[in-house]
């Protein structure tokens, strides 16, 4: 798990030798011990024409996947394209100017919208300038993308496709949260569901 503490504790009498001698065991919290990160952020070059969002090495402790959240320092862009993003349960970070651009060729895979998160778990936290854009066409079998919770911490935009997507509704039923503004563009044929 995510930001959790562990220790290895061996019993005196857990191991013997070739020559039957006990291993003296581990008994303490202090030994044996690590502790797992509480997000991972990405560390490789800007890139949003084609995927990088999976590239194991680009990111401090491994793509995010399970409870680990995912950070974008700042002036980061980067593009999560192909279906290949592992879903996670921990929250976003963008730093102040940068991007997570969900698709660029066509189709966008349903797999992509991992980059965000999961709705009803994660919150997705942006700083001043930040932007989600949305590009390629929808194929994630329906009609509609549901987006998660959104935590302002400074003035931040949402691009709803850059050219003529497929019809898509961005359903965004999670609490908008901060007191800074929200710009949501669109282009095509997207709609988005303030709820």
């Amino acid at each position: 798990d995510p930001a959790s503490e562990y220790a290895v504790l061996i019993d005196p009498t857990a191991i013997l030798s070739y020559s039957e001698v006990a291993f003296g065991g581990i008994t303490d919290n202090t030994t044996w011990n690590l502790a797992t990160p509480e997000k991972t952020t990405f560390s490789g070059s800007n890139k949003t024409d084609g995927d990088n969002w999976n590239i194991v090495n680009d990111w401090t402790d491994g793509v995010p996947f399970g409870g680990l959240s995912a950070e974008l320092s700042n002036f980061k862009q980067v593009t999560s394209d192909g279906g290949y993003a592992a879903p996670y349960t921990g929250d976003l970070y963008l730093g102040s100017d940068s991007l997570l651009q969900i698709g660029y060729l066509n189709p966008r895979h349903q797999a992509d919208f991992n980059a965000l998160g999961t709705p009803g778990t994660s919150t997705i936290f942006m700083r001043e300038g930040s932007e989600l854009r949305f590009r390629a066409g929808n194929n994630n079998g329906s009609s509609q993308t549901i987006i998660p919770a959104i935590e302002l911490l400074g003035d931040a935009t949402v691009t709803l496709g850059t050219g003529s997507e497929a019809v898509e509704d961005f359903d965004f039923p999670y609490a908008i949260n901060g007191s800074h503004l929200l710009t949501i563009k669109g282009k095509g044929n997207q709609d988005a569901l303030l709820t």
